[in-house]
């Protein structure tokens, strides 16, 4: 978990840094630096002007491009020095003398100096003495790179080619690095911007005073603007069957398994909520030509029922979770098919679990009570799915073993990403048929990014306090109201002294 954390950790702070520059800035600062590179490197040679003048306007080019990459790249974070690197290379490459190394130390004090004063200035506030020394380090070993491919022209042809065949590839893998590192800035950025759109259409009805802030015994609560929120479906298309109103429409298959994610970035922590199926609730509802008939109380679930199997139908889910939470935000959503669980669960290699006594008598020939089974793509969708229908609220029990399943999964997957970074982007792309979603790679790179630098924990999964009634046909869960306000509060918002600024 840590050795996949600080990965996190480590990339999310260096892209924030230069999210400090727009996307067009740094497109602009390209163009023109190739443009400068390739004036550099195949007109000059043709121009019919001095050689003293042609060795002029090559410095000109270089230290145009050295001027592009300092304002763009060095001003938001010199990576220890590491991005120094070029700019040596730079300076090198244009200077002529016995004593470049002798200029390149100079250069690199003054720019080092000046991007560190720019940094104080605009960004960090403050002088950093260990980045300004270590940047003279990292240009010098630049220059003297230069120098060494330029006395290898010297050396006899196998050392010379050895030597600058291993350049170049270092060069290439550097260069590699870089744009992996690129691609990874572009999406993560592009996805926060999306991140936090509230996507319910539902207003919310929790009452503030004219500041802003909630009142409850006695406490004073604002809402954090740092959480970012999931909807996360499991659908049945053939789950039992739904119950029918006569005149209602209601056949796109139900939410079997509904969860709210809540990522919050001031805590650095992840909690799940669950919810049963059962939770009895208004939702939309509409007849058999799809004209809306009004809200009912009905079960949750049977708000995805009303849609067409897709967006519609997840958008119904959202608005039905989010007025059960009295309107909380909800910023993206995701609906797996349940027979999802079977490639999810092979792809991590099998999530280990303890058998409940419920589920061993309802498959014995398959799982004996107490055991503990590493779970097969087959065995992983029976333990999340299958309940007793004869049993009043099976579907607790169900709900107990998602619990215990998503808790497993969760740590057999970080410890499967520590050998594998490209699994979550490979199952992404994998499930795109069983799965409808709102995220886009940009967001999901952006909330896997956000998720590995997170704790998260057994305590940090909940179900909603519900009261069980046995209905008319069906298991009805009816939420205690009190027991939800208090989870949102805790969940959702702050808690701040009533003198305290809110802005």
């Amino acid at each position: 978990m840590n050795e996949v954390s600080s990965i996190g950790k480590f990339l999310e702070p260096l892209s924030e840094a230069y999210a400090h520059i727009p996307f067009e800035g740094y497109g602009i600062a390209g163009i023109l630096s190739i443009v400068l590179l390739a004036f550099y490197g195949i007109v000059i040679s043709r121009l019919k002007i001095t050689e003293r003048r042609k060795i002029l306007v090559r410095r000109v080019c270089a230290w145009c491009v050295i001027v592009l990459y300092s304002g763009t790249v060095l001003i938001c974070n010199s990576f220890y020095g590491f991005l120094f690197l070029p700019v040596g290379i730079l300076f090198a490459w244009q200077c002529i003398g016995k004593k470049m190394i002798f200029k390149a130390a100079g250069a690199a004090v003054m720019l080092s100096l000046c991007t560190q004063t720019v940094q104080m200035v605009l960004l960090e506030g403050m002088f950093d003495i260990r980045h300004f020394l270590l940047n003279i380090p990292w240009t010098l070993i630049g220059a003297a790179s230069v120098v060494l491919w330029r006395l290898l022209a010297k050396k006899n042809k196998p050392v010379r080619y050895i030597i600058r065949g291993i350049m170049i590839l270092l060069a290439l893998i550097l260069l590699a690095g870089i744009c992996a590192f690129g691609v990874y800035h572009v999406l993560r950025v592009s996805g926060k911007l999306n991140a936090k759109d509230n996507i319910s259409e539902v207003e919310n009805r929790i009452q503030t005073d004219d500041s802003g802030l909630i009142w409850y015994n006695g406490k004073a609560y604002q809402y954090n603007e740092n959480v970012i929120t999931i909807l996360v479906m499991g659908i049945d298309q053939n789950s039992e069957e739904i119950q029918q109103i006569e005149g209602i429409s209601g056949e796109s298959g139900q939410a079997d398994s509904i969860f709210l994610l809540v990522m919050d970035e001031s805590k650095n922590k992840v909690r799940i909520i669950g919810m049963s199926r059962d939770t009895m609730t208004p939702i939309k509802t509409f007849d058999y030509k799809g004209n809306y008939v009004g809200d009912a109380e009905n079960h949750l679930g049977l708000a995805y029922a009303f849609g067409d199997g897709k967006e519609t139908s997840c958008q119904y889910m959202v608005d039905a979770v989010s007025n059960l939470f009295y309107g909380i935000p909800i910023n993206s959503y995701v609906a797996l098919n349940m027979e999802a669980v079977e490639q999810l669960n092979d792809a991590v290699g099998g999530v280990t679990v303890t058998i409940p006594e419920d589920l061993a008598q309802m498959m014995p020939n398959q799982f004996s009570a107490g055991s503990t089974v590493t779970l097969n793509g087959k065995q992983a969708l029976s333990f999340v799915r299958s309940r007793d229908t004869a049993i009043d609220f099976s579907n607790n029990l169900r709900m107990a073993r998602q619990k215990t399943y998503l808790l497993n999964f969760a740590q057999t997957a970080i410890e499967k990403m520590k050998s594998d970074m490209g699994l979550p982007a490979r199952l992404y792309h994998e499930l795109s048929g069983k799965m409808v979603t709102d995220i886009d790679l940009n967001d999901a790179v952006y909330l896997a990014t956000k998720g590995l630098s997170m704790s998260f924990s057994e305590d940090d999964i909940v179900t909603l306090q519900a009261d069980a009634q046995r209905g008319t046909v069906y298991d009805e869960m009816y939420v205690d109201d009190q027991a939800l306000y208090e989870l949102i509060l805790n969940t959702f918002y702050n808690e701040v002294s009533a003198g305290e600024d809110t802005e």
